[in-house]
């Protein structure tokens, strides 16, 4: 395109960018609106527009002032003649993003030109200009890689490399131990291990002890989910897609037998751990099976007779004895009736990936959206075709709309390919999760006792009555009441709500 017309001025959009670390570097933007304002006076151009981005990503496409810059010189086609920046690489550094903002602004009539870079019209300035977009995006791959390097191998000398989570502090040293906060998150995390307590009641203890976020904010339950699931606390760094794990030189404020307690508690939702005085492994079903008498949790004890040892399961109210061996018989024989059928593992299975995606919707839905704006603007292009070759439209109103058409998906087609969808596998999630439910009965039967424990309390929250030879519960725990929250047909499995406890008959 030939800037220099006979009586006619050219005239200049200029566009700035930078990050925060340019800024340092010295490519602020006042020193690169300075520079570009300087060239366009030597050239005797007129400078009509400035739009300064600030701190957004070299690789995203998708800036508030870039769509301002590309939605002005729409509206101003055959007014403007050059956006002018100070390097190439401020449009983009990723080529295929810059070159679908140079094919726009081709068709606006309009010139990208550099301050610092020899590009033009003729053969040799494209060649250069193509030559300086690769390298800017080759750089900037790099630098990613660099930095990415860099991390590992400050993990890897047991070095945490971001902001430090709450109850640790940056110091030249390192991350270090905020001696105000690290006390409250010790005590949290000893208040859970308890098992007395929800994470509603931790972010209350938080909230009152007046601890906040690094911007001040309250602490939320999500906030405190993840302190109590931070390994960090440990001394030990992970780092999510990154394999291994590495000794931490900083200082732990959690024991690991701690942490690994609030992990399972966490997991096993409903279940209390027990004092250890209390559960013995020979008798796995005491404090989960009730008396019908009393509504107490059995105990247990073994006697000797003449020649043997006798244990059974009793009630302090004296209406429950029964056989150690023969009620565990009966309550493995309750599992199997309550192990889900084929028709309530499908549902199971629908509600458990409809849940996980929706943890993903949030990117999704921009996508959808984006893709929904596509077809739109697309159909609206295929539409004014027809109509101009049937002659309802004119062929300069053709070109007007369907150049502002072809503005508007270049501008959502820039948006989309900065979209990253993070795509999670659910099939062996609910491969697992199927697994656990339809051997519900086995599953129990070969787990050692601590895990006999958890899995109980998880199927029944209430426990169970035992009742010469009936076992029955008022209530059954997830994944059953998800399944019944979500309007399932109901099955054996459980009963409608209102009527007597769910209850299966077991001959002794």
């Amino acid at each position: 395109m030939e800037l220099a017309k006979e009586n006619k001025i050219v005239k200049v959009i200029i566009y700035t960018r930078v990050s925060t670390k340019e800024q340092v570097e010295g490519y602020s933007l006042s020193s690169q609106k300075i520079l570009c304002k300087e060239y366009a006076e030597k050239q005797g151009w007129e400078v009509i527009e400035i739009f300064q981005e600030q701190g957004e990503s070299a690789k995203s496409a998708d800036r508030t002032q870039l769509q301002k810059l590309l939605d002005y010189c729409l509206r101003n086609k055959g007014k403007i003649d050059v956006v002018l920046v100070h390097k190439l690489d401020r449009m983009s550094r990723v080529t295929a993003d810059y070159q679908a903002i140079r094919a726009l602004l081709v068709r606006y009539g309009m010139v990208l030109r550099s301050v610092s870079e020899p590009i033009d019209g003729s053969p040799t300035g494209k060649f250069m200009e193509n030559i300086f977009s690769a390298v800017a995006q080759l750089d900037n791959d790099v630098r990613a890689e660099r930095t990415k390097e860099g991390l590992k191998e400050r993990v890897r000398q047991g070095l945490w490399a971001w902001a430090p989570p709450i109850g640790y502090r940056s110091s030249p040293a390192g991350m270090v131990v905020d001696q105000e906060k690290a006390p409250l998150i010790r005590k949290a995390f000893e208040l859970f291990s308890t098992g007395n307590y929800k994470i509603k009641d931790i972010t209350r203890f938080f909230n009152r002890q007046g601890l906040r976020t690094k911007k001040g904010n309250k602490i939320s339950e999500q906030t405190t989910t993840r302190i109590l699931e931070n390994k960090l606390y440990t001394g030990i760094i992970t780092v999510k897609g990154w394999e291994g794990e590495v000794n931490g030189l900083h200082e732990k404020l959690i024991s690991p037998e701690v942490f690994y307690r609030v992990q399972n508690i966490r997991r096993g939702k409903s279940f209390t751990v027990l004092p250890r005085l209390t559960n013995n492994p020979y008798f796995p079903l005491k404090n989960i099976m009730k008396c019908t008498g009393c509504d107490k949790f059995l105990t247990a004890s073994t006697s000797k007779g003449r020649t043997n040892k006798y244990s059974y399961y009793h009630c302090k109210c004296g209406k429950t004895r029964i056989a150690k061996d023969a009620l565990e018989e009966t309550f493995f024989n309750f599992l199997k009736q309550i192990q889900p059928n084929g028709s309530f593992i499908t549902l199971f299975k629908e509600i458990l990936v409809d849940v996980w995606k929706m943890k993903q919707r949030g990117v999704t839905v921009e996508l959808q959206k984006i893709d929904r704006e596509l077809a739109s603007l697309k159909t609206i292009k295929t539409r004014l075709i027809d109509k101009t070759l049937q002659g309802v439209i004119s062929d300069d109103d053709y070109k007007e709309q369907v150049e502002s058409i072809s503005s508007k998906i270049a501008t959502k087609e820039i948006e989309r390919s900065d979209i990253r969808i993070e795509e999670t596998n659910t099939d062996h999630f609910v491969a697992l999760s199927e697994e656990l439910f339809t051997k519900v009965s086995t599953i129990w039967l070969d787990s050692p006792f601590e895990q006999k424990l958890k899995f109980q309390h998880l199927l029944f929250p209430r426990g169970i009555v035992y009742d010469n030879g009936v076992c029955r519960t008022s209530e059954l725990g997830l994944p059953f009441k998800l399944i019944d929250n979500a309007g399932a047909e109901k099955t054996s499995l459980v009963g409608p709500r209102g009527v007597e406890p769910l209850t299966f008959t077991m001959s002794m």
